[in-house]
C-alpha cells in the first residue's frame, strides 16, 4: 500500500507537467484541465479526482470549492479513496461554511473501510477532539490500526494520547509509539518521548525500547529482531511476551532474541488434539494420553496451555487474555517450559513432575508478584511428584 502523501505527490508532478505543456485550442484553459475534463466526463475516476484537485488547490484556474467537491463526488462514489478522503477533509476540517460533520464521517467511513490510514486516522483524531464526538476507546482503536499501517502522525497522536491523564493512559505504549514516530521524523513527538523516558524505571525502558524496534521492523519490512517480532501478532500479544521474558529473566530465567518461542492460538478441540499428538511423540505418557481422551468432549478437558517442545511454539485458547496478569501467568509457565526444553534442563531430568513443578511455582510467583493469589495449591504442587532433581 502507497502512502497517500506519496500519491498526492506524484498528481501533483502529473499536473504541474500538464500545466506546463503548451496550450490547445482554447488559450484560456491550461492543458490539464482541458485534458482531465475529457476524461473526467468519460467517467475516469482518476480525472474526476484530478480535476477535483485542480479546482480545490486553484492550479492554473480559480479555486472553486463546489466545482471540487462535485468532482470529488463523481469520483467517490466510483469507489476512489483519494476523493471519499478530500471529501470527508473538506467537509470536516474544511472552510467552516463546508462544515457537516455527518456527510464527512461517511466519506471517511467509505474511504477507512477500504483500508485508507489517512482516513482512518482522521476517524481517530475525531472522536479524540471534546464533544459530542469524542470516544477515547474508539479514536484509540482508529488511531492504532493507522498507527501500524505507518502512518507517522497517527503514531504521534496515539502517543500522546496514551500520555495523557485518564482511564486510557498507558506510559510504556505512549513511549512506543513517539519512540517510531521520533524515528520517522516527528520533531514534535521529541520533547514528549524525553519526559517520558525520564518517568519510566529502567525495566520498563529496556521493555519499550525493545518493543519499539521490533515493531518498527514489522511496520516498515527491515530486518527482524527476532522470530517473535516477525510473526504479525498485534502489539498487546507483543507486549505481554516481552512483558514476561523481561519478568522472567530478572528470576534468572533468559532468552536470547532469537529464542523466542512462537505462540499459535487455537480453540479447545484443536488444542487437545495438539496434546495428544505431543504426548504420543514424547513416546511414553500414556497416563496422560489415557487421561485426556477419557473426557466425554474436548470442552471438558481442563487445558488452558499448551507447550510444543518439538516446533518451540506456546499454544494458547483464543480467547487467552493476554492483556490480563492471570493470563500472562499461564504464558510465563509455558515459557518455563520452553527454557527447560531449549536449555537441555528437560533432557537431563526424567521426571516431568520435577519440570512441572517448576513452572507452576513460576507462574505462582509471577500473580504473587501483582498482588494476585497463587493459582496453584502448594498441595497441587506436591502432588506433582517427588524426583530427585
Amino acid at each position: 500500500m502507497f502512502n497517500n502523501s506519496i500519491c498526492r505527490f506524484a498528481s501533483l508532478v502529473v499536473l504541474m507537467t500538464c500545466l506546463l505543456m503548451p496550450e490547445h485550442s482554447n488559450a484560456d484553459q491550461p492543458y490539464a484541465l482541458q485534458s482531465f475534463s475529457q476524461r473526467a466526463r468519460l467517467g475516469h475516476a482518476d480525472a474526476q479526482y484530478n480535476l477535483g484537485l485542480i479546482y480545490e488547490e486553484g492550479m492554473g484556474v480559480a479555486i472553486d470549492l463546489n466545482q471540487a467537491l462535485y468532482w470529488y463526488g463523481l469520483a467517490a462514489e466510483q469507489g476512489y479513496i483519494r476523493a471519499q478522503y478530500k471529501l470527508g477533509y473538506l467537509f470536516y476540517f474544511g472552510p467552516q461554511a463546508l462544515y457537516t460533520p455527518d456527510t464527512a464521517l461517511q466519506w471517511f467511513h467509505r474511504a477507512a473501510d477500504q483500508n485508507d490510514p489517512n482516513a482512518i486516522y482522521r476517524l481517530g483524531i475525531i472522536h479524540s477532539q471534546s464533544g459530542e464526538s469524542q470516544n477515547i476507546p474508539l479514536a484509540l482503536s482508529y488511531l492504532q490500526d493507522a498507527a501500524r499501517a505507518g502512518h507517522s502522525g497517527a503514531q504521534q497522536k496515539l502517543g500522546q494520547l496514551l500520555a495523557e491523564e485518564g482511564p486510557q493512559q498507558n506510559l510504556l505504549k505512549a513511549h512506543i509509539w513517539l519512540s517510531i514516530a521520533t524515528e520517522r521524523g516527528s520533531k514534535d513527538s521529541l520533547a514528549q518521548l524525553s519526559e517520558l523516558t525520564r518517568q519510566l524505571d529502567s525495566g520498563s525502558l529496556s521493555l519499550a525500547q525493545d518493543a519499539a524496534r521490533a515493531i518498527y521492523n514489522s511496520i516498515y519490512n527491515s530486518a527482524p529482531l527476532n522470530q517473535y517480532a516477525f510473526n504479525n501478532r498485534n502489539l498487546d500479544i507483543s507486549l505481554a511476551m516481552m512483558t514476561t521474558t523481561h519478568w522472567l529473566s530478572e528470576q534468572g530465567i533468559s532468552f536470547q532474541p532469537d529464542q523466542i518461542p512462537a505462540i499459535k492460538l487455537m480453540n479447545k478441540e484443536t488444542m487437545v488434539e495438539e496434546a495428544l499428538r505431543i504426548e504420543s511423540r514424547k513416546g511414553g505418557f500414556a497416563d496422560e494420553i489415557t487421561i485426556l481422551a477419557s473426557y466425554s468432549s474436548y470442552d471438558k478437558v481442563p487445558l488452558r496451555a499448551l507447550y510444543d517442545g518439538f516446533t518451540h511454539t506456546v499454544l494458547m485458547p483464543d480467547d487467552w487474555d493476554y492483556n490480563d496478569v492471570i493470563g500472562q501467568a499461564e504464558l510465563v509457565h509455558e515459557l518455563v517450559h520452553h527454557h527447560q526444553v531449549i536449555s537441555g534442563m528437560a533432557e537431563r531430568i526424567a521426571c516431568n513432575g520435577t519440570l512441572e513443578k517448576q513452572a507452576m511455582r513460576m507462574q505462582n510467583r509471577y500473580l504473587e508478584t501483582h498482588d494476585l493469589p497463587p493459582f496453584f495449591s502448594e498441595t497441587d504442587i506436591v502432588l506433582m511428584g517427588d524426583c530427585d532433581e
